[in-house]
């Protein structure tokens, strides 16, 4: 129903208070993170006004400050925002990684400040916390001792198969968590720049069939080595988000049998690299900035749409 109708977002209770019916109703929650590709807001019966106290873990990664982007519209106005991240426990590792972790923690407290600029609204307060040890008992320990209304996460769901068992921190938030909580998949962000990409201000080029091969190579010498996140889409299996920060090499078309094929590697790889093929390709849209700057590349086939978004 929600792929019938577009959906931006799930919302769902969390069930009572007691263990199993949370666990019971956390199955539910991940289910719908496991097979669906927008926010879930699993809403505990106690949240009656927008949330004022807001905890947001982030790893820095693109996803999850997209996922705090999304969070911020469900804040109450005036909301305290505390920042997570959590750093691997080097010293307890190995005494020996000392430098490393003073390096780790400088660019963490960066990236953090950065983050907390970036969010940063009129009226809202935002606190930066940069903690050591076990993502899951420190972010569950921060969401308590401040009584956080929500916690919002990431889930970072690569692929198929990956996305059937989600990450261990939110797992442990939703099942363990005394708030509300809200996760936001990273194909949520795929889908959202998608969606951005395809606005009228962009340029469209539709590839003639008969010009595939010679602009697909164009497309690959125009944008050798730019980084790109590939995204597929197939009617019987949904969305797939294959990899991200893949550095594109080579674009060709084989005229034979209609397949296209998109190749992702790096110098030092010495030759190797990674090749996904599409078979059957039907149309191939190239989409540019004002600039002429290319953003985005969709090839549709008999089985699905191939989106490749350059970063």
């Amino acid at each position: 129903q929600a792929h019938a109708l577009n959906a931006r977002a799930f919302v769902v209770g969390r069930g009572r208070h007691d263990r199993l019916a949370r666990w019971i109703g956390g199955e539910s929650v991940l289910r719908l993170l496991q097979l669906g590709d927008v926010p879930v807001l699993a809403a505990e019966a106690t949240l009656t006004r927008l949330p004022r106290t807001v905890v947001i873990a982030t790893d820095f990664s693109a996803y999850s400050i997209y996922a705090a982007e999304v969070a911020l519209p469900l804040v109450a106005p005036d909301a305290t925002i505390i920042l997570v991240h959590v750093a691997p426990p080097f010293e307890q590792l190995d005494p020996r990684l000392l430098p490393q972790a003073v390096t780790y923690r400088e660019q963490a407290q960066t990236l953090l400040r950065s983050l907390s600029q970036r969010l940063q609204h009129p009226g809202l307060t935002i606190e930066e916390r940069l903690l050591e040890g076990d993502a899951t008992d420190e972010l569950l320990a921060v969401v308590k001792s401040t009584g956080a209304d929500l916690v919002v996460s990431a889930t970072h769901g690569y692929g198929f198969l990956r996305r059937m068992i989600l990450g261990s921190v939110a797992t442990a938030l939703l099942r363990n968590a005394p708030c509300s909580v809200f996760f936001v998949p990273g194909t949520a962000r795929t889908h959202a720049v998608a969606r951005q990409l395809g606005g009228a201000e962009l340029n469209t080029q539709h590839v003639t069939r008969e010009s595939y091969d010679q602009e697909l190579n164009a497309f690959a010498a125009r944008n050798q080595g730019r980084r790109c996140t590939v995204e597929i889409d197939q009617p019987d299996i949904g969305s797939q988000h294959l990899g991200h920060g893949l550095p594109l090499i080579g674009a060709t078309y084989d005229r034979a049998d209609g397949r296209v094929a998109l190749m992702f590697g790096a110098s030092e790889l010495h030759g190797m690299h990674v090749t996904h093929a599409i078979a059957e390709a039907a149309s191939i849209d190239i989409r540019s900035d004002a600039f002429g700057r290319d953003q985005l590349l969709a090839i549709t086939s008999a089985s699905g749409l191939t989106l490749v978004l350059l970063e």
